[in-house]
């Protein structure tokens, strides 16, 4: 494989590695959620002078079938993908032409205009400091032993946006002051009820939690679990920072969750 990339109009490049026909491509940048049909998509006339990402993360897995195509020849100018599979597939986007790229971050590509870097635990907080947000993620275990990490995010607070989720929003918590405790049987499911103070609706989330920020009637105190009381969502605007004890990137069924999330990286946005 030789490197590739794709390049929008927009300045924002997206590396990756050539497995298609050698050459260049341009046209317009689209994407499909289809789990299957890679090779109906590429071969679809709808899909003429379009360069079309698969936000699919494998795509090739069950090989080529002629009779599978959706006309005689491709129409897609290059496929796109985040691992692409063969050699069945591969070797039949060459021979027909079609430039194609695999390792490229979809998920960027198509949902959020967020680049992520991802840091150990024991990162300081100048190193933080010098990015956009900071998101610290969803992880097991008790905050409390945490006191390191805690002691990094307090330094943290107010030099840049920051997004607390699940362990994170326990350890935000514990920085801004609040006690965290472990639950008798802890939350866990895809349906558990928690209340939006600001607005009085009901958010159905996803959980998987063992520890908790314990129940308080502060006023950053944000979202409130209906089970329990303990608390679910934290705000501190002069200090930029948020937190959420459900997971919002989940899909439980419904997507309650999901716009607080996208809120958040908008927000990031208009700061940098």
């Amino acid at each position: 494989m030789s490197s590739g990339l794709l390049a929008l109009e927009d300045g924002t490049v997206f590396p990756g590695e050539s497995v298609g026909a050698p050459g260049f491509a341009c046209g317009e940048a689209v994407f499909t959620t289809a789990m299957t049909g890679y090779q109906e998509i590429v071969t679809d006339p709808s899909f003429a002078e379009q360069l079309v990402c698969f936000t699919a993360p494998m795509v090739g897995n069950y090989g080529v079938d002629g009779a599978r195509s959706e006309s005689a020849r491709p129409h897609a100018r290059a496929a796109l993908m985040r691992e692409a599979r063969g050699p069945e597939w591969t070797d039949w986007l060459h021979e027909s032409g079609v430039i194609a790229l695999t390792g490229i971050d979809t998920r960027s590509l198509v949902r959020a205009g967020a680049a992520v870097t991802v840091y150990p635990h024991d990162v300081d907080a100048d190193e933080l400091a010098g990015y956009d947000g900071v998101l610290l993620s969803n992880g097991p275990g008790d905050p409390e032993p945490l006191a390191a990490e805690v002691e990094v995010l307090t330094e943290l607070l107010g030099r840049v946006p920051v997004l607390g989720i699940c362990l994170g929003h326990q350890l935000l918590g514990r920085a801004a002051g609040f006690t965290t405790s472990k639950l008798p049987f802890g939350h866990r499911g895809a349906n558990h009820p928690v209340l939006e103070r600001a607005t009085g609706g009901v958010l159905v989330t996803a959980q998987n939690h063992g520890f908790c920020v314990d129940a308080s009637g502060a006023a950053e105190v944000t979202h409130v679990s209906l089970y329990d009381g303990t608390v679910e969502g934290l705000a501190f605007p002069k200090l930029r920072a948020r937190s959420l004890q459900f997971h919002p990137e989940a899909g439980p069924g419904p997507h309650d969750a999901w716009a607080l999330l996208e809120t958040w990286i908008d927000e990031v946005a208009l700061a940098a």
